[in-house]
């Protein structure tokens, strides 16, 4: 039964260690993708789903292997694994949910896996789009239209076509020999010609996330212009770096001006070697682009684009990266290792570019030492493997946009001994063979021993022992074969199979049939404190009792002995004075025959080794020992040291091993170093048993230096690489930061974070590419492992800025005759050295007189000026400039466009003249380097000199001809032409002249009246046909047609000639009284008559109507006109008529008994025309002439300079009233005033009511202009006068010489006395003064106050001039008036000494009114003062 109970043990351990076939580790069914963008009015949900056995549970981490947690309303986990981003509102946005980096995680019983690095991004969209001009194109080059998008989520937003204003659409799928369209925006327009400024464009843009179109805000046009002399080819626009989809088109655009026109070519260099394309089904070049169709992973690389023409050369490089999805896999997926044999991983890589690749095992980095290494990039090798090697391995890759992962199920088999075949108890008779077997399995192959009775078997003649492998390994066969069985071979046989993972074990009885016989004496060891077993010493078979004795004393006699059933006794916990000695076994048979052995047992102790360890904080470089001591165990003693797990070598290690005596052994350190780091085993040996201990050397080494860094200097756009490295245990730690504020704060270094461009590599060291002028500056490097303060080192990159440009080209527009000031703005290290070209040709100094250089320095380079004084057509120019220092050279250029009014047009001629229009056309002008706008068609009447006979007919600047229409027939032109740009007008072109051809008169006369005259005739009176003075046809005479109404028969009519005294009116004579006649009115001229007017029916008088009373003018006055006039008989009143010229007749109907008539109401000074017109019961009478009449009065007269202005040193009072009306009221008044030194007019608002007006605001002692006017109905009239403000003189004395020092209490008295002194006599001279000026001003009132008007409004300049003079203590701003309805603030005193207030300073008031000096003397509304200059002596 225990036997049956030990197998199963040894079983059940077997399969453990085994593992179990039938776990899978986890793998990824769907894995996220590398990115998500989204746009947070919609969200996103990122999928997760895993395979495994069991099955593995899911979760989220973020980069720095933080768990996810859920968000309310931001972010939600799903039982399926899947993380979900909610739609957010811009106010919600966080950066570390919203723009972060994760990773899903899947794990079980194997170990756990991460999924790819995924890019989570939430974009608010709030983009631009924006189309910007071609500028400064020449002719027969490429037009680079630029599609720019700006804001947030523009990476997100591509072009997908352009538009033209006529509706043509050009895609990106369109790109052919006239156009090209690139999804970074730019449009490529080739060969521009003259039609192709003519049309306008914009962008097309698509989002990629919101799927929504939109065109760019504006359209965007081609400015061309014409080329003047040579031009050096210049790169406009290439890409440094393209990046493109495998099988995708690669489009390699590299776009040059020039003149002529420059060639393109491409090239491509490996190394140094440049090899050509020639043009094939899948690389071609098109019109300087070079498309690669198809691209594979091969055609990444670096590609030059040459371009050149007669005036040189010039080339850029791009750098072509096909990209291709990475994708990892680790071969073997799944693998089962026994332990102690070799491991081997695979990472099957794919796609481009892979930059790095990582071993993880359970998502942890992998550490690499002697047993785990990493024998090329992509394999793992493990040797030796342990049963802690189990797990999931995986492999990543990365490059700059995604990451990828391959895993693998690593499951470490261990197969302990199983004995799979065994023998069983056997009773043998003496003199017969046996043969015993055990067949046992295990990995390793396990070892199978025999012992017999606990005792080793020796091979001798009679017993044999052997064994063999089966052919494929797996099994041992082991034998113990016995040819002649001997009483004493009756013992317990076992079988051992044992392997370092396990130990297997079967035990049988061979019985040999026998009474029983005592065994040879035996000598067995016991060791202290273990258990010792003896089998009795006694052969036979079967045995039916035992009794053990020790010393006479018969056993067990203590709790320690045990004799057990089958004669074997057991010792606990041997004592070496008690238990050594002889034991005797006594056994015998049921029929009580007996035997009696003897078994000498010597008691023995095995090796005690006291503890030891290594002292605490052990520096490296001093002295160090172990001791180790056996305190107890019997000799001889030895002993051995190994360390982890390996003999020492003392002369590989550099210790000394010695030993003081028998039971003692030292290892001494003479200079502990990191080497030293280990586990340290003393094994202490007797005969008996062996000892052990282990101390651990952790030697904590500080960093050292094993590469110091160094300053180092490189050239911007080189790469750079500054090692760093240092050893020490544990091993430091290298960290590099930059600063980025002041020396000696600590705070002022930040850490630097690889990037793609400056980057920490694994051994220290920081390599910076392509390096740019903020590279440089102090850098530190940091070693440290926690041991000791750790080492720093502060060095220096400086950066050597070659000579650049950061604006590789300008254009810059000037006028005509202004000078030009080009700017080369070169940055770089000094010296720098600038040198000018024009058209490629270099320009020294003198070389065009009127081309001066010179110089500026920069913090960080120069600026070189060229001036040109006097710009002319000829300069129109490419102007470059190289800048050189010892770091390199580079151009920059500026295209001059020297602007001015375009020529005259040429060649003008006629092309085709009717009645009414003339078709001309003409030769396009020199635009003048500025788009032509429009041209001016101007067509004068000859017949005219107003400005309603000139006509200006605009046509567009791309337009060489035009049809000047709305003319006059038989009317003679003069025509010019003119064109128009930005700058100005053209002279006009040569006058040709132009009679235009004669029509028949359009339309009929108009206001056809017919009255009756008399009882036999009739009036009739028409306007000319509309339009015939402003172009219906020539008119050289009129039809009147009459007939009677009722006759029904034909026309009669009346042919009349137009001569200069017509006044388009007949009397038709010769009519029968009392009847009605239908009249028309037709006009007609060399081409024929016009249409009929409307028939007119108008009916003769039977009696005669009065004659017209002759009128005369009785008297005017402003606004009045008084006619009069005789009486006329037979009349039943008057019809009397006025009206200004031009107007409308204004009627007024006047008694018979009334011989005298008042207009009234009248504009003054304006001209009116009157006439009167009887009437009687026979119809009104004829009209009197027409009488033209003047109301009296005149426009404005202005004043004297002295009278119209007051000045001052800060203001200037304008008195209005000093304007003559000229008999009509003022209407308005208006001012302008500017400094003699400006252009610039400043209008000043001018109320009527008021007086006066004020300025304010003026420097004292400079010259300014004054235009006042002034308008009544009469007219208007203008003055301008130049004025001189006032200086401002301040008292010398008080500042320039100040008051003796004297004590301090006699200066204060003294200022005391002084200020009561002052005060008394500014106010006795400030009373005199007001009384003066008060009588004056009252006088002056008298005088001239002139009838109805109030005299306080005409106050003479003399007046205030002498107000000017009053000197005050204290001026302060009185309460108004009015104060009720507009506010009572009053202004705080404002103090000058008295005998410094001698000059007035006026302040302008927001309503224009300004405060007095005194109430008693000026108008509480009149004058404001500017705030005095308060001089101040300060006693020393």
């Amino acid at each position: 039964m225990q036997l049956q109970l030990v197998i199963v043990a040894f079983l059940s351990v077997a399969g453990v260690l085994a593992g179990d076939i039938t776990v899978r580790g986890p793998s990824f069914e769907s894995e996220p993708p590398p990115r998500i963008d989204f746009d947070n009015s919609t969200g996103a949900v990122v999928r997760c789903s895993a395979k495994g056995f069991p099955s593995p549970d899911l979760w989220w981490e973020t980069k720095n292997g933080s768990v996810v947690r859920e968000i309310a309303g931001l972010q939600h986990l799903r039982p399926d694994g899947s993380m979900v981003f909610a739609p957010f509102s811009p106010l919600q946005y966080r950066r570390e949910v919203h723009d972060a980096i994760y990773r899903c995680v899947a794990g079980n019983s194997a170990g756990r896996i991460g999924s790819r690095e995924v890019r989570v991004r939430a974009v608010l969209q709030d983009y631009k789009v924006t189309a910007y001009d071609a500028e400064f194109v020449i002719k027969g080059n490429v037009a680079l239209l630029r599609c720019d998008i700006s804001g947030n989520g523009k990476e997100y937003v591509f072009v997908t076509s352009w538009l033209r204003d006529d509706g043509l659409t050009i895609s990106l799928n369109d790109n052919n020999a006239k156009y090209a369209v690139f999804p970074s925006g730019e449009f490529h327009i080739r060969h521009v010609e003259e039609a192709d400024t003519l049309r306008k464009y914009r962008c097309q843009v698509h989002n990629k996330l919101s799927r929504e179109t939109r065109l760019s805000d504006q359209w965007a046009k081609i400015i061309m212009t014409e080329p003047h002399g040579s031009v050096p080819p210049r790169i406009v626009h290439w890409r440094r770096d393209v990046q493109e989809q495998n099988g995708e088109t690669v489009w390699l655009p590299c776009v040059a001006h020039g003149y002529p026109v420059p060639s393109v070519r491409w090239y491509r260099q490996d190394s140094s070697i440049m090899t050509s394309f020639a043009n094939n089904h899948r690389i071609i070049e098109q019109e300087g682009m070079l498309v690669i169709r198809r691209s594979v992973l091969q055609d990444s690389g670096k590609y030059v684009c040459l371009v050149n023409n007669s005036k040189g050369q010039e080339q850029v490089h791009t750098v072509l990266t096909v990209r291709d999805t990475l994708s990892a896999s680790v071969s073997p997926s799944h693998t089962i290792v026994t332990v102690g044999t070799s491991l081997s991983l695979r990472c099957e890589v794919s796609g481009s570019p892979i930059l790095y690749l990582k071993w993880k095992k359970n998502l942890k980095p992998l550490v690499l030492d002697n047993r785990i290494r990493q024998q090329s990039n992509n394999v793992l090798e493990i040797a030796n493997v342990r049963l802690g090697d189990e797990g999931m391995y995986q492999c990543f890759i990365y490059n700059s946009e995604e990451s990828a992962q391959g895993s693998s199920t690593v499951i470490i088999q261990a197969d302990p001994p199983v004995i799979t075949s065994r023998f069983e108890d056997q009773t043998i008779t003496p003199g017969h063979p046996v043969s015993l077997r055990c067949i046992a399995k295990g990995h390793p192959l396990p070892k199978i021993t025999w012992t017999a009775d606990g005792e080793n078997i020796p091979s001798s003649v009679r017993l044999r022992l052997g064994d063999f492998v089966t052919q494929d390994g797996s099994v041992v066969h082991s034998f113990l074969n016995i040819s002649s069985v001997e009483v004493g071979d009756g013992k317990d046989y076992a079988c051992n199979a044992e392997s370092d993972f396990g130990r297997a074990f079967h035990q049988g009885r061979l019985n040999v049939p026998s009474s029983p016989i005592g065994r040879p004496a035996q000598n067995k060891t016991a060791l202290v404190g273990q258990t010792a077993v003896f089998v009795c010493p006694v052969a036979g078979y079967p045995l039916a009792h035992f009794a053990w004795e020790k010393d006479g004393v018969s056993l067990p006699n203590s709790h320690r002995h045990e004799v057990r059933p089958n004669g074997k006794i057991v010792i606990h916990y041997v004592e070496k004075n008690t238990d050594d000695g002889t034991y005797w076994c006594t056994a015998g048979n049921s029929r009580g025959v007996s035997a009696r052995g003897k078994i000498e047992v010597h008691v023995v102790a095995g090796p005690v080794i006291d503890p030891f360890n290594f002292p605490e904080n052990l520096r490296e470089g001093r002295r160090t020992s172990l001791i180790c001591m056996v305190s107890a165990g019997d000799p001889p003693i030895s002993f051995k040291w190994e360390k982890d797990g390996e003999a020492i070598q003392t002369a590989i290690l550099g210790v000394n091993i010695e030993y003081l005596n028998q039971y003692t052994s030292t290892m001494f350190f003479e200079k502990a170093s990191q080497r030293h780091n280990g586990n340290y085993t003393c094994i202490a040996s007797n005969p008996y048993a062996s000892a052990n201990h282990t101390a651990s050397l952790v030697l904590n080494i500080p960093p050292r230096w094993i590469i110091e860094p160094k300053d180092v200097e490189v050239v911007q756009g080189s790469s750079v690489r500054v090692d760093c490295q240092a050893e020490g245990f544990p091993r430091p730690i290298i960290r590099w930061k930059q600063l980025v504020g002041a020396h000696g704060n600590p705070e002022s270094f930040q850490t630097i974070m690889s990037s793609a461009r400056m980057q920490v590599l694994e051994n220290g060291s920081l390599l910076i590419l392509e390096a740019t002028s903020t590279d440089g500056g102090s850098f530190l490097c940091q070693a440290f492992n926690r041991i000791g303060p750790g080492l720093s080192k502060m060095l220096t990159i400086t950066v050597h800025v070659p000579a650049h440009f950061k604006t590789k080209f300008s254009a810059q527009k000037a006028k005509k005759g202004e000078k030009v000031n080009l700017n080369c703005k070169a940055q770089g290290d000094r010296p720098i050295s600038v040198t000018w070209y024009k058209d490629g040709e270099m320009l020294a100094n003198g070389t065009i007189p009127r081309y001066s250089k010179r110089q500026f320095d920069n913090t960080d380079g120069l600026t070189s000026q060229l001036s040109i004084h006097s710009a002319r057509r000829e300069d129109s120019s490419v102007f470059s400039c190289r800048a050189s220092n010892r770091f390199g050279d580079d151009d920059s250029t500026v295209e001059l466009v020297v602007q001015e009014g375009p020529d005259s047009p040429a060649q003008v001629e006629v092309i085709h003249i009717s009645s009414r229009s003339v078709h001309l056309r003409w030769n396009m002008p020199f635009n003048g380097n500025s788009p032509i706008i429009r041209f001016l068609v101007v067509t004068e009447n000859t017949n005219g000199k107003s400005e309603s006979n000139i006509v200006t007919t605009d046509v567009s600047g791309s337009q060489t001809d035009a049809t000047v229409r709305g003319l006059k027939p038989r009317m003679t032109y003069n025509i010019h032409v003119l064109a128009e740009n930005a700058i100005g007008r053209s002279p006009r072109s040569k006058l040709i002249s132009v009679t235009t051809d004669d029509e028949v008169p359009r339309t009929p006369p108009l206001q056809v009246r017919v009255a009756p005259v008399n009882s036999n005739s009739l009036r009739v009176s028409w306007m000319p046909p509309e339009g015939s003075k402003d172009g219906g046809g020539s008119i050289t005479g009129y039809y009147v047609g009459y007939k009677a109404a009722k006759s029904g028969g034909q026309y009669l009519f009346k042919t009349l000639k137009v001569t200069e005294e017509f006044e388009n009116e007949c009397v038709l004579s010769n009519l029968l009284s009392s009847t009605e006649y239908n009249i028309v009115v037709q006009a007609f001229n060399e081409k024929g008559p016009g249409p009929q007017s409307d028939e007119m029916v108008a009916e003769t008088t039977k009696f005669d109507p009065p004659k017209s009373p002759m009128m005369k003018i009785a008297g005017t006055t402003s606004n009045s006109i008084q006619i009069k006039w005789e009486i006329t008989e037979d009349v039943n009143g008057y019809l009397v008529y006025i009206r200004e010229e031009k107007s409308e007749w204004i009627e007024a109907t006047l008694s018979p008994d009334i011989l005298t008539y008042n207009f009234e109401n009248l504009k003054c000074g304006t001209t009116y025309q009157v006439y009167i017109v009887p009437f009687a019961s026979g119809g009104n009478g004829e009209r009197s002439p027409i009488l033209t009449v003047k109301t009296d009065g005149r426009a404005p007269s202005a004043p004297q300079k002295d009278q119209l202005l007051g000045v001052n040193a800060s203001s200037v009072t304008v008195f209005l009233t000093a304007w003559d009306d000229g008999g009509c009221p003022i209407l308005q008044f208006f001012l302008r005033y500017r400094a003699q030194s400006e252009q610039q007019w400043t209008e000043i608002p001018v109320l009527n009511h008021r007086p006066r007006a004020f300025i304010t605001g003026l420097n004292p002692g400079q010259w300014y202009k004054l235009v006042a006017g002034a308008r009544n109905a009469a007219g208007n009239k203008e003055v301008e006068f130049d004025f001189l403000t006032r200086r401002i003189d301040i008292g010398k004395a008080s500042v320039g010489h100040p008051p003796p020092v004297v004590a301090e209490s006699s200066a204060m008295e003294l200022q005391r006395r002084v200020a009561v002194i002052t005060s008394a006599v500014c106010s006795a001279v400030v009373l005199v003064v007001i009384l003066i000026a008060a009588c004056a001003v009252l006088t002056r009132r008298r005088r001239h106050r002139p009838e109805g008007h109030d005299s306080g409004d005409r106050r003479s300049t003399g007046e205030i001039q002498k107000s000017e003079n009053v000197a005050l203590s204290a001026w302060e701003k009185r309460p108004r008036a009015d104060s009720s309805h507009r506010g009572s603030q009053c202004r705080e005193s404002l103090y000058l000494p008295c005998p410094y207030a001698t000059a007035r300073l006026s302040q302008f008031s927001v309503d224009g009114d300004t405060d007095g000096i005194h109430h008693s003397v000026l108008a509480g509304n009149e004058h404001s003062y500017d705030v005095p200059i308060q001089v101040v002596s300060k006693l020393h």
